[in-house]
């Protein structure tokens, strides 16, 4: 298969990575600037364009969309224009009334359409999953889910001005909130109500709020506290997860997950193997991808769940501007 990765910034050189180790030499690169083209070129010998007409001349096969998000409904209909199979990070749309165009769109075409689902793949995810499959914990009841980076240090290579951050669309690291809800709504199921606070807290020049405070009620009872920020110095993504007979504990930072079972009243302890990256999640997901477009596989995340997330996050805008809890 011929692959073309849209966009060559920090995701798309991500992209081009994982398509190189998992044996993938076909791979083409798109994008607009000419600094991140020679990069491409330079570090992984891929062939580029600046014009997508004529990357799509090469005739590619399939499409990693890694563009801002602002673009990502627009590549991801004229992939299905152009007959391709695409894969495109989340949030694929910024709304339930763009992601309904995509899936109109879909229905009518034989390829495969996706977006991305890369926190399914994350080793303290899985451990999650599997502790909850097998029952350790009872009935979930609450989740306690922080995640927090520090905005400049995201790209420390560029002005975090200069790029989709500090925009309106997904900006100010929004687009982390629909990333970390693939994996939770797969594992509590749907939300029936959001209360949410979005506030700009620190001094970033940002057009977005740079701190995002939700609590979602599912329709199972449980209850989720999630907050998101890129203000905090020391990065974090801890996750404490309450059940009626035990806690899961998960910090990704420090890769471990701690499993307390209130049967025998002690905790074990889980540790990732040293040099455990977050690297592998990416080329787990996109092998599992690849599998996918070869019929090999059905995968994990598909539109219809992109948009009960997209209409969770609508839910919680609303419930911003309202100040008030909102049902889904």
């Amino acid at each position: 298969m011929r692959f073309l990765v849209i966009g060559l910034g920090s995701m798309g050189k991500r992209r081009i990575r994982n398509l190189l180790q998992l044996g993938e030499r076909d791979v083409l690169g798109f994008d607009l600037r000419e600094d991140r083209r020679r990069e491409a070129e330079e570090k992984y010998g891929v062939r580029t364009f600046d014009r997508l007409g004529e990357a799509i001349r090469a005739v590619p096969d399939v499409w990693i969309i890694s563009v801002p998000p602002a673009f990502h409904l627009e590549y991801a209909l004229k992939a299905l224009k152009e007959d391709v199979h695409f894969f495109c990070e989340t949030p694929v749309a910024d709304s339930v009334m763009a992601i309904d165009r995509l899936i109109e769109a879909s229905c009518k075409s034989r390829r495969l359409a996706v977006p991305s689902c890369n926190m399914c793949f994350h080793s303290g995810v899985k451990h999650i999953n599997k502790m909850m499959n097998a029952g350790e914990i009872g009935q979930p009841l609450c989740m306690l889910y922080e995640v927090g980076h520090f905005l400049p240090n995201w790209h420390p290579y560029e002005d975090y001005r200069s790029y989709y951050v500090s925009g309106k669309t997904f900006g100010g690291g929004a687009d982390v909130i629909p990333m970390e809800l693939v994996w939770i709504l797969r594992l509590l199921g749907d939300v029936k109500g959001v209360c949410c606070r979005m506030q700009r807290l620190g001094q970033f020049e940002i057009e977005a709020p740079d701190t995002y405070q939700l609590t979602l009620e599912f329709e199972n009872g449980a209850i989720v506290e999630l907050h998101n920020d890129v203000i905090c110095r020391d990065p974090c993504r801890r996750c404490r997860l309450i059940g009626q007979e035990g806690t899961i504990i998960w910090d990704a930072v420090k890769n471990w997950v701690k499993l307390y079972k209130a049967s025998d009243r002690r905790w074990t302890e889980y540790h990732e193997r040293d040099g455990y990256s977050m690297e592998e999640m990416y080329v787990e997901e996109m092998a599992h991808f690849i599998k996918a477009v070869r019929g090999e596989e059905k995968y994990l995340h598909s539109l219809e769940e992109e948009r009960k997330i997209l209409r969770v996050w609508e839910t919680a805008e609303k419930s911003a501007m309202e100040r008030r809890w909102v049902e889904v």
